[in-house]
């Protein structure tokens, strides 16, 4: 598959409803602007790796927020770190447990995991799946910034 929205004559410039999900939304709007936004998410899905497209983009059309908005958050850093010139392996698996981060990134002698996380509120609470916080394990090093938390630990 080579595009994340369906190939279809968009008619309806009117802006997002109230009830719309962001997926449905993108995928029918035709202005010029998300044209273009269109056109740069299916330019990053090409180079996603064909064997992770199928999930990728399942998430992505996905009328759940958390699952759209976790699926274009792991698009836009899996894009970011190949463009930064990182191999990228997705799901790479642990010795410790059958949990899989989303990433294992690597440049010369370095490398490390990534997990993409998106916390969406709705009255108060965390949505998406577990509903917690999760570890892969002990993670020395620790970066807050006030909007992202960022765990570092050597892979």
């Amino acid at each position: 598959m080579s595009t994340i929205f369906d190939d279809i004559e968009r008619r309806d410039r009117s802006p997002a409803l109230h009830t719309e999900d962001s997926f449905s939304f993108l995928n029918r709007v035709a202005t010029p602007e998300w044209q273009r936004v269109r056109e740069l998410v299916d330019a990053w899905y090409r180079d996603y790796p064909e064997a992770s497209q199928t999930d990728l983009r399942g998430r992505f059309r996905d009328s759940d927020a958390a699952q759209h908005y976790g699926a274009w958050w792991e698009l836009y850093v899996y894009t970011l770190f190949r463009r930064l010139g990182y191999d990228v392996a997705i799901h790479p698996a642990l010795l410790t447990t059958t949990r899989q981060p989303d990433f294992l990134v690597s440049r010369g002698e370095t490398a490390m995991y990534v997990e993409c996380v998106v916390a969406l509120t709705r009255m108060g609470t965390i949505s998406g799946d577990g509903g917690g916080e999760r570890s892969w394990g002990p993670c020395p090093h620790v970066v807050d910034t006030g909007f992202v938390v960022m765990r570092l630990r050597a892979a």
